[in-house]
């Protein structure tokens, strides 16, 4: 690792000369892909969330429906 360090320099130095050496329209190609993953990644999340709930819910509903009714009568003699 040091090695990388010495070569390249610090990870935040390579990345900040790398994005220096962008022109603006690979810049904002790469800002627009990255909002799109970021935008997938949350809608994919919030459906994965949904089906889950959902899922959740109908499986209550349908043990709730074939629950057995025990009845219990006490006789006092």
């Amino acid at each position: 690792m040091d090695e990388l360090t010495q070569r390249f320099g610090k990870p935040e130095q390579f990345l900040n000369s790398y994005i220096e050496s962008l022109d603006s329209h690979e810049k904002a190609h790469a800002m627009q892909h990255s909002k799109f993953v970021k935008r997938a990644m949350a809608i994919g999340v919030a459906v994965i969330i949904l089906l889950a709930t959902i899922s959740t819910v109908w499986i209550v509903y349908e043990n709730h429906l074939t629950e057995a009714t025990y009845y219990e009568e006490t006789t006092n003699e």
